[in-house]
């Protein structure tokens, strides 16, 4: 009998899932608790908590982001590229120099650092941890928060100044006053402010929605659209209007660069044109709309004669300027970091020093014209770091939710009054989304670090 011999087949090659470790997962989790809170932590401020727990609610997300640096160095996922090097030389210079200042307090310096340096490493770890899918989603909850957040708006709008709806941070005080009698509604948040930068995010995740049809849910993106709308108008600030005409600037952009947007563009066009005329119809959207004006007619040209755009420009002209004038008014070494802000003033027992009226004057001033201005040209690079960033992932892959991202991120990282929690908050928040939206997935689905990013090298 003949002798056969079996064919050897060779095991199937079978690749492992590559599965996130417990520290990624947890630090995942940790960012999404610091956006919640970052939307919602100014209604505990104002109406959850009497005045003695609202100041230490100012700083609910530090320990979040302590937690994600734990576990981003623990986990090895922590960057070191050369703006985190920087950023801890800067802790350094900023402690050396605050030691010979006028208001040296060390729990004022502690928040100093917290304030210019601290949360700033949001931006570089939420790219280790989301990418462009995990930026849509964070775009779909945006739109689902803004419409409770919406409401609030309308309501503050139509109710009383003293009403409890626009009262301040711990009960006490009320919000400030805009044109009509009306307050510039705060939402969810402590100030104007966060509504002003919230629907900016909004904007970009709507503008998007409608290039790219398929991102979002056509009821989800109508209705994100109808909040954003109501709520420039009733949020009697103009404020809100001019952070909503910068990330259209940056469509206006992509309108240019990629004419085959048109067809999305046109859309948009449409569905704006005929939600406003329906909200038209609504008293409150009048109401609103005529405030609006009013505030515009009022503050047009204070003391310079110019409309609305140029009065912008002027404006950013003069904090432009600032660091020439405040560099030879502010001692060398500054009068302490953090005596600018208004926390870092109080726990000194300064109250609110007024530190120059801009972001940039602060800086100078708190530590000076040397270190000051260094620390300028690092934001100014790392804003152009991220513009270089999202422009070269929509070159390369057609990717324009970078770039719209950045007209909402972008000037908060460039010359926001970081000072601020809820403006250092959206931010490192938003620059975080803004990079995170460039790691595009494989088509063979591995969720890695090698998921395709624009200039990702710089961030790494």
């Amino acid at each position: 009998m003949a002798l056969t011999t079996a064919r050897h087949h060779p095991p199937l090659s079978v690749p492992l899932i590559e599965v996130d470790s417990p520290e990624r997962i947890l630090a995942r989790r940790l960012v999404w608790c610091y956006f919640f809170l970052l939307l919602f932590e100014g209604a505990f401020r104002k109406w959850g908590f009497t005045s003695a727990f609202a100041t230490p609610l100012l700083v609910i997300r530090d320990p979040f982001l302590i937690a994600i640096l734990v576990l981003a160095y623990n986990g090895n996922f922590l960057p070191h590229n050369k703006f985190i090097q920087r950023l801890y030389g800067f802790v350094v210079a900023f402690c050396a120099a605050s030691i010979f200042g006028d208001y040296f307090n060390v729990f004022t310096v502690m928040y100093g650092i917290r304030t210019n340096c601290l949360h700033f490493l949001l931006i570089f770890i939420i790219p280790k941890l989301f990418d462009r899918r995990d930026v849509v989603l964070v775009g779909k909850s945006c739109f689902i928060c803004a419409i409770p957040i919406s409401v609030v708006v309308a309501n503050q709008f139509e109710a009383a100044p003293d009403d409890v709806i626009n009262t301040a941070a711990g009960g006490v005080g009320t919000q400030m006053i805009s044109s009509g009698g009306k307050v510039r509604a705060s939402g969810t948040f402590t100030f104007v402010s966060g509504i002003m930068y919230f629907y900016a995010f909004i904007a970009a995740f709507v503008i998007h929605g409608f290039l790219h049809r398929k991102t979002f849910h056509i009821l989800l993106l109508i209705t994100a659209t109808v909040c954003c709308l109501l709520v420039m108008v009733t949020a009697a600030s103009r404020s809100v209007v001019g952070a909503v005409a910068q990330v259209l600037a940056c469509l206006g952009f992509l309108a240019l660069y990629r004419p085959q947007l048109y067809s999305g563009l046109f859309s948009l066009l449409v569905a704006v044109s005929i939600l406003l005329f329906l909200l038209g119809q609504m008293k409150l959207f009048q109401e609103g709309l005529t405030i609006l004006s009013l505030r515009f007619d009022e503050a047009s040209g204070m003391g310079t004669g110019a409309g609305p755009i140029q009065e912008y420009f002027i404006r950013n002209y003069e904090v432009f300027k600032a660091p020439f004038t405040a560099s030879f008014q502010a001692p060398l070494l500054g009068y302490g970091l953090g005596a600018g802000t208004n926390a870092g003033g109080a726990l000194a027992g300064l109250g609110r020093l007024g530190l120059g009226e801009s972001e940039w004057q602060r800086n100078i001033y708190e530590s000076g014209p040397i270190i000051g201005n260094l620390y300028i040209i690092w934001r100014i690079g790392l804003f152009v770091a991220i513009l270089k960033a999202a422009l070269n992932s929509l070159r390369k892959y057609g990717n324009s939710l970078p770039v719209l991202l950045f007209g909402a991120a972008g000037p908060l990282v460039l010359m926001g009054q970081i000072g601020q929690p809820t403006t250092l908050g959206f931010a490192a928040f938003g620059a975080g989304l803004c990079l995170a939206a460039t790691r595009i997935k494989r088509k063979k689905g591995d969720r890695d670090n090698a998921a395709v990013a624009s200039k990702a090298s710089h961030f790494s």
